[in-house]
């Protein structure tokens, strides 16, 4: 998991060639990493100001991006992200983030189930780290006190 940018490209009428073009200035100014019908994904930062001027009516707003490399998503994670034909996405500033500290595991397991209606992804890794909506986090907080379960969310600011 990684903070990455998404840079809105505002092609005009949306032409592949406008996009393209946007594309190969950026290049010469950042390290575009990914990119997808409507976002060139960088890092670090890269934001319309930073841009030639010439170019900067291209480039529309930057928003942070939580980077997902073994995930899975779930029928929610669309709203909340995009994926390209290498990697998922989260928008940063709409999702938390949290994983289990101790607890049981069939009780972590039955957590899990009441949480399926508001999980967005789950990143495999050491420990899988879940991610929802912001807006239920006391909804999770509540689920793992029921479940006699600890459960430590992750400060994406910090990423």
């Amino acid at each position: 998991m990684k903070i990455m940018y998404g840079i809105e490209v505002l092609s005009d009428q949306n032409s592949v060639q406008s996009f393209s073009n946007t594309v190969q200035s950026l290049k010469q100014t950042v390290n575009v990493f990914d990119h997808d019908d409507d976002f060139i994904i960088v890092f670090p930062a890269l934001y319309a100001s930073d841009v030639d001027p010439h170019n900067s009516r291209n480039i529309g707003d930057t928003h942070p991006l939580i980077l997902l490399e073994n995930e899975t998503c779930t029928s929610l994670f669309s709203d909340y992200g995009f994926q390209t034909n290498f990697f998922s996405y989260l928008f940063k500033d709409l999702v938390s983030s949290f994983y289990f500290t101790s607890g049981k595991e069939e009780e972590m397991e039955m957590a899990i189930l009441q949480m399926d209606d508001c999980l967005l992804a789950v990143e495999h890794g050491v420990k899988e780290c879940y991610f929802i909506d912001k807006e239920y986090r006391p909804f999770v907080e509540k689920v793992g006190k029921a479940y006699d379960i600890e459960v430590s969310f992750l400060d994406l600011d910090k990423l």
